[in-house]
Protein backbone atom coordinates (compact mmCIF):
# COMPACT_ATOMS: atom_id res chain seq x y z
CA UNK A 1 0.00 0.00 0.00
CA UNK A 2 1.24 3.52 -0.80
CA UNK A 3 0.18 6.99 0.31
CA UNK A 4 -1.36 8.21 -2.94
CA UNK A 5 -4.49 10.34 -2.75
CA UNK A 6 -7.49 9.85 -5.05
CA UNK A 7 -10.30 12.27 -5.80
CA UNK A 8 -13.36 10.23 -6.77
CA UNK A 9 -15.99 12.25 -8.64
CA UNK A 10 -19.54 10.87 -8.91
CA UNK A 11 -22.78 12.09 -10.42
CA UNK A 12 -24.64 12.44 -7.13
CA UNK A 13 -24.02 12.53 -3.40
CA UNK A 14 -26.03 9.32 -2.87
CA UNK A 15 -23.44 7.38 -4.91
CA UNK A 16 -20.98 7.81 -2.05
CA UNK A 17 -23.33 5.90 0.28
CA UNK A 18 -23.11 2.83 -1.94
CA UNK A 19 -19.43 3.17 -2.83
CA UNK A 20 -18.00 3.48 0.67
CA UNK A 21 -19.12 0.05 1.96
CA UNK A 22 -18.17 -1.56 -1.38
CA UNK A 23 -14.65 -0.12 -1.22
CA UNK A 24 -14.37 -1.17 2.41
CA UNK A 25 -15.34 -4.74 1.47
CA UNK A 26 -12.58 -4.69 -1.17
CA UNK A 27 -10.04 -3.64 1.52
CA UNK A 28 -9.36 -0.28 -0.13
CA UNK A 29 -8.20 2.53 2.21
CA UNK A 30 -11.05 5.03 2.45
CA UNK A 31 -8.79 7.57 4.15
CA UNK A 32 -6.91 7.95 0.84
CA UNK A 33 -10.05 8.54 -1.21
CA UNK A 34 -11.97 11.83 -1.18
CA UNK A 35 -15.49 11.89 -2.61
CA UNK A 36 -17.06 14.80 -4.41
CA UNK A 37 -20.13 14.93 -6.64
CA UNK A 38 -21.94 17.01 -9.24
CA UNK A 39 -25.57 16.94 -10.30
CA UNK A 40 -25.25 14.64 -13.30
CA UNK A 41 -22.60 13.70 -15.86
CA UNK A 42 -23.03 16.82 -17.98
CA UNK A 43 -22.08 19.06 -15.07
CA UNK A 44 -18.97 16.93 -14.59
CA UNK A 45 -18.14 17.34 -18.28
CA UNK A 46 -18.70 21.09 -18.01
CA UNK A 47 -16.31 21.47 -15.09
CA UNK A 48 -13.72 18.85 -16.12
CA UNK A 49 -11.03 21.50 -16.68
CA UNK A 50 -11.71 23.08 -13.30
CA UNK A 51 -11.43 19.72 -11.55
CA UNK A 52 -7.78 19.35 -12.45
CA UNK A 53 -6.97 22.91 -11.42
CA UNK A 54 -8.98 22.93 -8.19
CA UNK A 55 -7.77 19.59 -6.81
CA UNK A 56 -4.06 19.73 -7.63
CA UNK A 57 -3.10 18.03 -4.37
CA UNK A 58 -4.56 14.70 -5.52
CA UNK A 59 -2.38 12.18 -7.34
CA UNK A 60 -5.28 10.78 -9.36
CA UNK A 61 -8.68 12.16 -10.30
CA UNK A 62 -11.23 9.48 -11.19
CA UNK A 63 -14.70 10.09 -12.55
CA UNK A 64 -17.41 7.43 -12.14
CA UNK A 65 -20.42 7.77 -14.43
CA UNK A 66 -23.60 5.82 -15.11
CA UNK A 67 -23.94 4.54 -18.67
CA UNK A 68 -26.72 2.93 -20.69
CA UNK A 69 -24.18 1.25 -22.97
CA UNK A 70 -24.16 -2.53 -23.11
CA UNK A 71 -20.40 -2.93 -22.64
CA UNK A 72 -17.62 -0.97 -20.94
CA UNK A 73 -15.80 -0.16 -24.23
CA UNK A 74 -19.07 1.10 -25.72
CA UNK A 75 -19.54 3.39 -22.73
CA UNK A 76 -16.00 4.72 -23.13
CA UNK A 77 -16.15 5.68 -26.80
CA UNK A 78 -17.66 9.15 -26.58
CA UNK A 79 -16.94 10.46 -23.09
CA UNK A 80 -13.60 8.97 -22.10
CA UNK A 81 -11.52 11.05 -24.52
CA UNK A 82 -12.93 14.28 -23.09
CA UNK A 83 -11.48 13.45 -19.68
CA UNK A 84 -8.31 11.62 -20.74
CA UNK A 85 -7.07 14.72 -22.54
CA UNK A 86 -7.21 16.50 -19.17
CA UNK A 87 -5.44 13.71 -17.26
CA UNK A 88 -8.64 12.39 -15.66
CA UNK A 89 -9.56 8.69 -15.67
CA UNK A 90 -13.15 7.67 -16.36
CA UNK A 91 -15.05 4.57 -15.22
CA UNK A 92 -18.63 3.49 -15.71
CA UNK A 93 -21.37 1.68 -13.83
CA UNK A 94 -23.79 -0.09 -16.16
CA UNK A 95 -26.60 0.98 -16.19
CA UNK A 96 -26.59 2.76 -12.83
CA UNK A 97 -24.43 2.50 -9.75
CA UNK A 98 -27.43 0.88 -8.02
CA UNK A 99 -26.77 -2.18 -10.21
CA UNK A 100 -23.74 -2.90 -8.01
CA UNK A 101 -26.10 -3.42 -5.08
CA UNK A 102 -27.26 -6.60 -6.87
CA UNK A 103 -23.72 -7.86 -7.58
CA UNK A 104 -23.63 -10.29 -4.64
CA UNK A 105 -27.05 -11.87 -4.97
CA UNK A 106 -26.46 -14.18 -2.00
CA UNK A 107 -25.91 -11.23 0.34
CA UNK A 108 -28.89 -9.37 -1.07
CA UNK A 109 -31.06 -12.44 -0.62
CA UNK A 110 -30.16 -12.51 3.09
CA UNK A 111 -31.03 -8.83 3.35
CA UNK A 112 -34.38 -9.43 1.68
CA UNK A 113 -35.24 -12.12 4.19
CA UNK A 114 -35.45 -9.23 6.63
CA UNK A 115 -36.92 -6.64 4.28
CA UNK A 116 -39.27 -8.80 2.21
CA UNK A 117 -39.37 -9.17 -1.58
CA UNK A 118 -37.04 -12.17 -1.89
CA UNK A 119 -39.20 -13.70 -4.63
CA UNK A 120 -38.50 -10.74 -6.90
CA UNK A 121 -34.75 -11.24 -6.57
CA UNK A 122 -35.02 -14.81 -7.85
CA UNK A 123 -36.44 -13.48 -11.12
CA UNK A 124 -33.77 -10.81 -11.70
CA UNK A 125 -31.08 -11.13 -14.42
CA UNK A 126 -27.40 -10.32 -13.87
CA UNK A 127 -26.81 -6.83 -12.41
CA UNK A 128 -25.82 -5.11 -15.64
CA UNK A 129 -28.81 -6.59 -17.46
CA UNK A 130 -31.26 -4.81 -15.12
CA UNK A 131 -32.51 -1.79 -17.12
CA UNK A 132 -33.52 0.41 -14.17
CA UNK A 133 -31.84 -0.91 -11.01
CA UNK A 134 -32.72 2.18 -8.99
CA UNK A 135 -36.39 1.60 -9.70
CA UNK A 136 -36.07 -2.11 -8.89
CA UNK A 137 -34.59 -1.19 -5.51
CA UNK A 138 -37.55 1.10 -4.85
CA UNK A 139 -39.95 -1.66 -5.87
CA UNK A 140 -38.35 -4.16 -3.50
CA UNK A 141 -37.40 -2.03 -0.52
CA UNK A 142 -39.78 0.88 -0.92
CA UNK A 143 -38.74 4.52 -1.28
CA UNK A 144 -37.43 4.91 2.24
CA UNK A 145 -33.80 5.90 2.63
CA UNK A 146 -31.75 2.68 2.88
CA UNK A 147 -28.73 1.94 5.00
CA UNK A 148 -26.18 0.46 2.59
CA UNK A 149 -23.83 -0.63 5.39
CA UNK A 150 -24.70 -4.29 4.68
CA UNK A 151 -22.65 -3.98 1.46
CA UNK A 152 -19.50 -4.13 3.61
CA UNK A 153 -20.18 -7.88 3.78
CA UNK A 154 -20.27 -8.56 0.03
CA UNK A 155 -18.38 -11.50 -1.40
CA UNK A 156 -16.00 -9.45 -3.57
CA UNK A 157 -15.12 -12.37 -5.85
CA UNK A 158 -18.76 -13.20 -6.52
CA UNK A 159 -19.77 -9.57 -6.94
CA UNK A 160 -17.05 -8.77 -9.47
CA UNK A 161 -17.68 -11.99 -11.38
CA UNK A 162 -21.30 -10.90 -11.85
CA UNK A 163 -20.56 -7.23 -12.58
CA UNK A 164 -17.71 -6.46 -15.04
CA UNK A 165 -17.93 -2.70 -14.52
CA UNK A 166 -17.49 -3.14 -10.76
CA UNK A 167 -14.50 -5.41 -11.39
CA UNK A 168 -12.75 -2.93 -13.69
CA UNK A 169 -13.35 -0.09 -11.23
CA UNK A 170 -12.05 -1.95 -8.15
CA UNK A 171 -9.01 -3.35 -9.95
CA UNK A 172 -7.92 0.12 -11.10
CA UNK A 173 -8.35 1.64 -7.64
CA UNK A 174 -6.35 -1.24 -6.19
CA UNK A 175 -3.59 -0.72 -8.75
CA UNK A 176 -3.35 3.01 -7.99
CA UNK A 177 -3.22 2.43 -4.25
CA UNK A 178 -0.99 -0.64 -4.50
CA UNK A 179 -3.57 -2.86 -2.79
CA UNK A 180 -3.72 -6.58 -3.60
CA UNK A 181 -6.65 -7.26 -5.94
CA UNK A 182 -5.96 -10.92 -6.70
CA UNK A 183 -9.38 -11.95 -5.43
CA UNK A 184 -11.01 -9.46 -7.79
CA UNK A 185 -8.75 -10.50 -10.67
CA UNK A 186 -9.64 -14.19 -10.27
CA UNK A 187 -13.31 -13.55 -9.56
CA UNK A 188 -14.72 -15.32 -12.62
CA UNK A 189 -12.61 -18.43 -12.08
CA UNK A 190 -13.65 -18.48 -8.43
CA UNK A 191 -17.35 -18.46 -9.28
CA UNK A 192 -17.70 -20.08 -12.68
CA UNK A 193 -19.21 -23.54 -12.49
CA UNK A 194 -16.21 -25.88 -12.58
CA UNK A 195 -18.22 -28.44 -14.54
CA UNK A 196 -17.80 -26.18 -17.59
CA UNK A 197 -14.03 -26.65 -17.46
CA UNK A 198 -14.34 -30.35 -16.72
CA UNK A 199 -16.59 -30.86 -19.75
CA UNK A 200 -14.26 -28.84 -21.97
CA UNK A 201 -11.27 -31.01 -21.01
CA UNK A 202 -13.28 -34.18 -21.54
CA UNK A 203 -14.35 -32.96 -24.96
CA UNK A 204 -10.94 -32.26 -26.49
CA UNK A 205 -8.10 -33.81 -24.46
CA UNK A 206 -6.55 -37.29 -24.17
CA UNK A 207 -6.38 -38.18 -20.49
CA UNK A 208 -2.57 -38.65 -20.46
CA UNK A 209 -1.80 -35.38 -22.28
CA UNK A 210 0.16 -32.86 -20.22
CA UNK A 211 -1.96 -29.74 -20.39
CA UNK A 212 -0.64 -27.60 -17.56
CA UNK A 213 2.76 -26.60 -16.16
CA UNK A 214 3.08 -24.46 -13.06
CA UNK A 215 5.76 -21.85 -12.47
CA UNK A 216 7.53 -24.17 -10.01
CA UNK A 217 7.88 -26.86 -12.69
CA UNK A 218 5.04 -29.24 -11.79
CA UNK A 219 3.22 -30.87 -14.69
CA UNK A 220 -0.37 -32.07 -14.83
CA UNK A 221 -2.11 -34.36 -17.29
CA UNK A 222 -5.69 -33.83 -18.42
CA UNK A 223 -6.81 -36.58 -16.05
CA UNK A 224 -5.04 -34.96 -13.10
CA UNK A 225 -6.50 -31.54 -13.91
CA UNK A 226 -9.94 -33.14 -14.17
CA UNK A 227 -9.55 -34.57 -10.67
CA UNK A 228 -8.44 -31.18 -9.34
CA UNK A 229 -11.27 -29.33 -11.08
CA UNK A 230 -13.87 -31.74 -9.76
CA UNK A 231 -12.46 -31.37 -6.22
CA UNK A 232 -12.16 -27.58 -6.46
CA UNK A 233 -8.49 -27.50 -5.39
CA UNK A 234 -6.11 -24.52 -5.52
CA UNK A 235 -4.45 -26.03 -8.59
CA UNK A 236 -7.84 -26.08 -10.33
CA UNK A 237 -8.46 -22.43 -9.45
CA UNK A 238 -5.00 -21.49 -10.72
CA UNK A 239 -5.55 -23.44 -13.95
CA UNK A 240 -8.96 -21.94 -14.66
CA UNK A 241 -7.67 -18.44 -13.88
CA UNK A 242 -4.82 -18.90 -16.34
CA UNK A 243 -7.19 -20.18 -19.03
CA UNK A 244 -9.43 -17.17 -18.54
CA UNK A 245 -6.46 -14.78 -18.71
CA UNK A 246 -5.45 -16.27 -22.05
CA UNK A 247 -9.01 -15.90 -23.32
CA UNK A 248 -9.18 -12.31 -22.07
CA UNK A 249 -5.86 -11.43 -23.75
CA UNK A 250 -7.09 -12.94 -27.00
CA UNK A 251 -10.30 -10.91 -26.87
CA UNK A 252 -8.32 -7.72 -26.13
CA UNK A 253 -6.11 -8.31 -29.17
CA UNK A 254 -9.19 -8.83 -31.34
CA UNK A 255 -10.75 -5.64 -29.96
CA UNK A 256 -7.59 -3.64 -30.66
CA UNK A 257 -7.55 -4.89 -34.26
CA UNK A 258 -11.12 -3.74 -34.74
CA UNK A 259 -10.66 -0.37 -33.04
CA UNK A 260 -7.00 0.67 -33.43
CA UNK A 261 -7.76 4.17 -32.14
CA UNK A 262 -9.55 2.96 -29.01
CA UNK A 263 -8.46 4.51 -25.71
CA UNK A 264 -8.88 1.22 -23.84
Amino acid sequence: MNDRKILLVTEGKHDENILKPLLKAAKLPLDQIKFTSFQGKYNILKYAEALKLTFREYDNIIVLLDSDARTIPDASLSIKKTFSEKGIETFFSIHEIEAWVFADDHLLFKQMLQEGGKERLLRLPLPEEIPYPKQVIHNIFGKNKLDWAFLENIDVARATARSPSLKVFLMRLGAILDVDTQLVQDSIAQNLDRRIFANLIKEIMYSDTIIYKTLDGRQFTAEQILENVEQGTDIAKQYTSDILRVARDFLKRQANKQRPTSLL
